[in-house]
């Protein structure tokens, strides 16, 4: 619809939008992430539309109407064929169809990886006040407070610079907006109907409308002035002598509506258009508390485009993370008023990184100017300024504007501690090209035991790499900054006589708190060099429940509560290597759980039933998977866990081997203990669920005098080798299709466990999983057994063979107290710390020795009497492992006391019952 345009012309509206915060997902929409290597991954990625029948899941045409279709997200990428984002596939559902049904049978499809909904955003602004009768740049108090007239005396024009504004639409026909709208050549010069420009959509001469599908991002509603009031601000005409000026002056306005009224609900597609269509700079100003997988995918995405994306932080007074501007790389923005307060509805926290005016902001709205409050504000001034930086300085990473963003930023009064990383927003500082700025390009972590985690409790050094850009810095001084008492460390540092470009490393110690959770934790480090000063985010990883074994030219991650490979389907943790080949991305294993059962449960975290997913063991308090000491050659990680959800009553000491130098095996040793009263006999098993390159095309083998039950195909295999001589209670083929898509039970579980090896094999190609089990024995309460099986990978069943073979070989050589015949004879006399310790049920401990001679290694308790004896004897050199399981004592200090040719050393032990 055409308008007349007048200066006048203002809409009257007040209490526009009330923010909600979070997110609504929409009923009749699923995003799909099919498994890597799965037929359905296949065929999205060929840019198909598959039938839903690839997948192998006998009952789906039950759930889901004929001619449901299931299609690629986001076709037409231009960035690697082994990303992620190019497996989304999203799935509509028709009125009549139940959704809830449908997204437990997809959470439950072992080919699905994630399902996820269209996160529905909420605006972040307040209400919109009387309009003046003689809108004019005066009312702009914003562009005064950051400095931006003196900064257009340093960039007058960022006409080459495009900023996309994914919302509900901007008014296109506006009189300040029209002259400055991104303009689509190909299709303005290209023929009506036609998508001149192959960008997949028709005639999209000014931006594209995801809500109603054409291609006019304008408001439906004349309420709807959100879209255009943020534009407004952005990116106004400039110097025009009509109405008001945006932040960047000529700056191309790229309009795309992603939602109405007060909520956006198309965000991928409009974020993906922007990178896809020459956006430099996008401006969200909406947000929710959920994080959204397939909304941080495409947000790399656009990263990896080498957009800046900016992001408003929320407005509810919470210190919340809010998505998408919590999602790191993206420049979350808070709000401040015109004192330079915070302004009191703004979020805060040490995830914001800036902050901008927010309070009575004066812009654009539909046929006129108004005034609107939030942090919807303040995002796209500060994005203005980053259009201003791109236009200065084209060349500069996503990471380089956000640094020159806090480069002199302005203080806010009276902010308390830990609200907003930088400052507010300095326009002219930031333009200062000739003023150094930092950025940090690397940071590595080394803890005090040198295991490579860093646990609660724990000294660590931080390296950080870091480069000077813009100009050479005469001093630059360099702070830890904690936000909390969960890192702890406040060491500084002086440079001098910096050049630009070049690389610093500048080390810190620091502590993490005792009582710190795991998981990643952030960190300032507040920057200081002339007139900027700025806070950088450091993330740091604190005990971190898997690693990876090297195996030759495999490699396997193992975790500290069980599970083996690549996905803890439970906290959609994805570990970043699985059970693969070196050279190959495409990880061979799905996912992998020990099992142990009493003979009514088993503890497991091998999927669950229909609804909800199996994890029974949990990590214990001093069981964090770490890296322990082994022989030459060897990769050696330790991990304790135990079953507490069920009534096998067991705790796991768990010991994986690998060589990394050797062949394509990890030895697991598992040690049962039986922690409650009473005694069971138990059974053992490992379980696999192998997906070779695809998860429907494998076959299952079993060789009985190798005791190694493998999958293969054409394209590799992988199997388990049960290395010990406990005696086999089963070797099972199992279907998924039969037993894992419709529930796992336990019952199903202990079942296959005891099921013999007459079902052990099968030529039917299919989507397969498989178990190896063994007879444990009793075990009563105090007393374990230790149970062996060897993960293995190859290129072919034969080299599977050879690296069965080669695992048998090692483990021969590794068992607790035996001696490991490496070629090189240890160094010097070494005693290594027991671990667990403090313990309650045994403790472990290595030894090394140089050379032939007496060994004596003895308990002793505080009153100097001996307890127990774990070696007395002459042993050859080499390394040795010897274990404690108290039977008597009671709770208290010990002293492990170890004697070699007249020379001993003691270690202290904490036994708790």
């Amino acid at each position: 619809m055409k308008r007349s345009y007048s200066i006048l012309s203002s809409v009257f509206l007040t209490a526009l939008f009330l923010l909600a915060g979070s997110i609504r997902s929409s009923a009749a929409t699923f995003y799909v992430l099919p498994r890597a290597g799965s037929d359905l991954a296949a065929e999205i990625m060929q840019e198909g539309d598959p039938s839903l029948d690839v997948l192998p899941y006998h009952s789906w045409r039950s759930i889901l109407p004929e001619d449901a279709v299931i299609s690629q997200a986001f076709p037409g990428l231009d960035i690697s064929a082994n990303d992620r984002i190019h497996r989304w596939a999203v799935l509509n559902l028709d009125d009549q169809t139940d959704p809830q049904t449908v997204q437990r049978f997809l959470l439950t499809n072992p080919s699905i990886e994630a399902v996820d909904t269209p996160p529905v955003r909420t605006l972040h602004v307040d209400g919109l006040d009387q309009i003046p009768a003689d809108p004019l740049v005066g009312y702009q108090w914003h562009l005064t407070l950051i400095n931006a007239f003196t900064a257009w005396d340093i960039v007058p024009d960022a006409s080459g610079i495009v900023i996309a504004l994914p919302d509900i639409g901007v008014d296109m026909e506006h009189i300040d907006i029209h002259p400055v709208l991104w303009a689509n050549e190909s299709e303005i010069y290209g023929t009506t109907g036609v998508d001149d420009d192959n960008n997949g959509f028709i005639d999209d001469y000014r931006g594209w409308d995801f809500h109603s599908n054409d291609n006019d991002p304008s408001p439906v509603s004349a309420s709807d002035v959100h879209g255009t009031h943020a534009a407004g601000i952005a990116a106004a005409a400039h110097d025009n002598r009509i109405g008001i000026s945006g932040v960047a002056p000529g700056a191309r306005i790229m309009a795309v509506r992603a939602g109405e009224g007060r909520s956006i609900s198309n965000g991928f597609d409009a974020i993906l258009y922007a990178a896809n269509n020459g956006a430099d700079v996008i401006s969200m100003s909406w947000g929710g508390y959920n994080s959204s997988l397939v909304e941080h995918d495409v947000i790399r995405y656009a990263l990896s485009q080498g957009c800046v994306i900016v992001a408003s932080a929320g407005n509810e007074s919470r210190q919340d993370l809010e998505y998408p501007a919590a999602y790191e790389d993206v420049i979350s923005v808070a709000a401040v008023d015109i004192d330079h307060r915070l302004a009191s509805f703004s979020n805060r926290g040490t995830w914001v990184d800036i902050a901008a005016p927010g309070v009575n902001i004066f812009s654009t709205v539909i046929d006129g100017y108004g005034f609107l409050d939030g942090t919807s504000m303040a995002a796209p001034i500060v994005a203005g300024v980053a259009c201003l930086v791109r236009a200065q300085e084209p060349d500069l990473t996503p990471a380089q504007v956000r640094s020159r963003l806090g480069q002199g930023a302005l203080p806010i009064t009276s902010q308390p501690d830990n609200y907003v990383q930088s400052g507010i927003v300095n326009a002219w500082c930031a333009l200062c090209d000739e003023q150094e700025a930092i950025s940090i390009t690397n940071v590595e972590f080394t803890d005090e035991s040198g295991d490579g985690i860093i646990e609660p409790g724990e000294d660590f050094t931080m390296d950080v790499e870091w480069e000077v850009f813009g100009d050479d810095a005469d001093m630059v001084r360099l702070r830890m900054a904690p936000y909390d008492d969960s890192i702890i460390g406040s060491t500084s540092q002086d440079f001098y006589g910096i050049t630009a470009g070049s690389q610093v490393i500048a080390t810190f110690d620091g502590v993490v708190n005792s009582n710190t959770f795991r998981g990643t934790h952030f960190l300032g480090l507040a920057t200081t060099m002339g007139f900027y000063s700025d806070t950088l985010e450091i993330r740091v990883p604190v005990a971190m429940n898997w690693r990876t074994h090297n195996a030759g030219d495999m490699v396997a991650s193992v975790t500290d509560f069980g599970a083996i490979g690549y996905y803890d389907y439970r906290n959609a943790r994805e570990l970043p290597d699985g059970v693969r080949l070196v050279d190959n991305p495409k990880g061979f294993l799905y996912h992998g759980s020990l099992m142990v059962s009493d003979g009514s449960d088993v503890a497991d975290c091998a999927y669950g039933n229909q609804w909800s997913s199996q994890y029974d063991f949990e990590t214990d308090s001093n069981g964090i998977i770490h890296q322990a000491n082994g022989s030459t050659g060897q990769q050696v990680f330790e991990a304790s866990y135990s079953d507490t959800h069920v009534g096998t009553g067991v705790q796991v000491n768990q010991c994986t081997i690998s060589y990394p130098e050797g062949d394509n095996f990890v030895i697991m040793d598992f040690d049962i203990s039986r922690i409650i009263p009473g005694s069971a006999n138990y059974t053992v098993g490992l379980y696999m669920d192998w997906d070779i390159f695809t998860s429907i095309d494998n076959q299952v083998g079993y060789d009985s005098d190798l005791r190694l039950s493998y999958i293969y195909n054409e394209h590799g295999a992988g199997g388990i080798v049960a290395l010990d001589e406990h005696t086999i209670t089963g070797v099972r083929a199992i279907s998924n299709e039969e037993f894992v898509y419709n529930g796992f039970s336990d019952e199903d579980k202990l079942m296959l466990m005891q099921d013999g090896v007459a079902n052990a094999e099968s030529d039917e190609v299919r989507d397969w999983s498989h178990m190896v089990a063994v007879d444990a024995g009793y075990i009563p309460v105090g007393e374990s057994q230790d149970v062996q099986f060897a993960i293995v990978a190859a290129e072919n069943v034969q080299l599977l063979r050879e690296a069965a073979n080669a695992a048998y070989s090692a483990f021969s050589k590794q068992l607790p107290g035996t001696h490991d015949e490496t070629t090189e004879l240890p160094t010097s006399f070494r005693v290594f710390s027991p671990w667990p310790n403090p313990f309650n049920q045994q403790t472990r401990v290595q030894v090394e020795l140089p050379d032939n001679g007496d060994l004596t290694i003895e308990i002793i308790n505080v009153l100097g009497q001996q307890v127990a004896v774990l070696a007395d004897g002459n042993y050859t050199g080499g390394q040795y492992d010897f274990t404690w399981h108290p039977e008597h004592p009671g709770s208290g200090i010990y002293f492990l006391r170890t004697s070699f040719e007249n020379r001993i050393i003691t270690r202290k032990l904490l036994y708790i019952q």
